[in-house]
């Protein structure tokens, strides 16, 4: 045994980091009480990032109505179940999992409640989001964006084209914020950076007739969203005006919105 140990402590930092890389994550979470060294480095962001973008592990999540989530792995056949972490359930808005502000990335999951009302006593807003690693058992709370309503959406995803720039957030609003009292000018469309721990104002044009439901799902990527809009009656049509559905797109490389498809008119029974 002092042997392994030693064998071990005589390698090289980037040599066991990339040891480290190919090590799947439910083994590195019950490595990181070995040691300092190693724990430093199992719960350091940049080292969780990498180790994301190089797994080639496909995983499913389940999520249960007792705040739970079953994580299935399809390649093992094993699967185990995370619960809600406590710092969530304490949290002011008390937050869970049965939420409809939740979507998962490649196993990261973002959680979200949107509320323009819960501050603490200097006025500042209490973080509204939070970045969850059921696998890792890791919780990253995300701090406010400059506009917080009741009618945000969120989403997860990262640019194709530059993996290395990590995972992005994305925030926007239903309704333009001259509607929203106390707003102004505020910004309709954020990203947050999670490499940079940083939020910024994206010169993104949203069509404000275009009203989006709440389920979204994150692929590859990319952010979708079911989505209608009112189509304008021919004249002399006496029906009802009748809506459009259809699949909506958020591109986090170009950083644009983008009608897919149109959904086919039976999709609520699938």
């Amino acid at each position: 045994m002092a042997a392994a140990r030693r064998s071990w402590s005589s390698l090289l930092p980037d040599i066991l980091q990339e040891i480290f890389y190919k090590t799947p994550a439910e083994a590195l979470v019950r490595a990181k009480p070995t040691c300092k060294e190693w724990y430093a480095l199992l719960t350091d962001a940049s080292f969780i990032n990498e180790h994301f973008q190089r797994s080639q592990e496909e995983r499913f999540l389940r999520i249960f109505v007792d705040d739970t989530v079953e994580i299935m792995d399809p390649a093992t056949a094993t699967s185990s179940v995370s619960p809600v972490p406590d710092e969530l359930r304490q949290h002011s808005y008390k937050i869970t999992l049965v939420h409809p502000l939740l979507v998962h990335c490649d196993g990261l999951m973002l959680v979200a409640y949107d509320d323009d009302c819960c501050c603490v006593s200097d006025g500042s807003r209490l973080p509204n989001l939070a970045l969850w690693n059921p696998v890792l058992k890791n919780l990253r709370w995300v701090e406010p964006a400059k506009g917080i309503t009741s009618s945000d959406y969120h989403g997860i995803g990262y640019d194709k084209n530059n993996r290395s720039d990590g995972y992005k957030i994305l925030r926007f609003n239903s309704c333009p914020w001259d509607d929203v009292e106390g707003y102004g000018d505020a910004p309709e469309v954020e990203m947050y950076e999670c490499k940079t721990s940083s939020w910024r104002t994206l010169d993104v044009e949203l069509d404000m007739d275009v009203h989006i439901m709440r389920i979204c799902v994150a692929v590859m990527g990319y952010m979708y969203w079911i989505a209608y809009r009112d189509v304008e009656e021919e004249e002399g049509d006496d029906d009802d005006e009748e809506e459009e559905e259809f699949i909506l797109s958020f591109n986090f490389s170009d950083e644009i919105f983008k009608d897919i498809c149109f959904c086919p008119p039976s999709y609520e029974n699938y």
